[in-house]
């Protein structure tokens, strides 16, 4: 591991993304994205029962678009990975 992969994208991820990471370490930027997309779609649902408003509720066809793309980009493998292993 690099000195800034160790560094940066860990330290401004935490211990949960480095545990993610090492189950799948050919594929560490899909997987970043998808933890990203996770995120935006826990701050599409509190965000809106958190603001002082009762009659907002979440949008849940965007959580349901965001959580899919979650499932996809954890799922997924970057074109880098797959050029390395057909290098093997």
């Amino acid at each position: 591991m690099s000195w800034l992969k160790n560094k940066l994208f860990y330290w401004f991820i935490g211990k949960e993304a480095k545990k993610l990471a090492e189950k799948t370490p050919k594929s560490w930027r899909t997987s970043l994205g998808g933890l990203g997309a996770l995120f935006a779609a826990l701050g599409a649902i509190l965000q809106p029962l958190f603001d002082n408003d009762p009659a907002t509720n979440p949008d849940w066809a965007v959580v349901s678009g965001l959580l899919a793309l979650a499932f996809a980009a954890f799922k997924a493998r970057d074109q880098k990975a797959h050029e390395e292993e057909a290098k093997k």
